[in-house]
């Protein structure tokens, strides 16, 4: 990941970052990401904590926002030259940096922790 850093410099990576969690952002994904219901993803999508259950509402609104962020992760791969999962997971890592303390987040190796 290191070497794709002067391919995709931290500038774009926030960008990326702001445009996967708008400004308004939903406060219903926001109170379950807070309640420890779903968190980030090392893959750059937002997923639910294992052993929690979440409603058919928090399902659609988990599912439309990741396809929000698979669409701008293809929009910035193909301007940068690289691949969208490259795009992801650059992402995700600045986003599970800017998460607050005690929310859920997936690492690389597949477990959830806790920041």
């Amino acid at each position: 990941m290191t070497s794709m850093r002067h391919i995709f410099p931290a500038a774009i990576v926030m960008t990326v970052a702001g445009a996967a969690l708008p400004a308004h952002a939903d406060p219903v994904v926001q109170q379950a990401f807070a309640a420890g219901q779903i968190g980030e993803q090392a893959d750059g999508f937002i997923g639910v904590v294992p052993g929690q259950t979440v409603d058919a509402d928090l399902q659609r609104r988990i599912a439309e926002r990741n396809a929000r962020r698979r669409e701008e992760y293809e929009r910035l791969a193909t301007e940068r030259g690289v691949t969208a999962p490259v795009v992801a997971t650059l992402t995700a890592e600045a986003l599970i940096n800017r998460q607050p303390a005690g929310q859920y987040y997936r690492d690389q190796m597949g477990q959830w922790q806790v920041k």
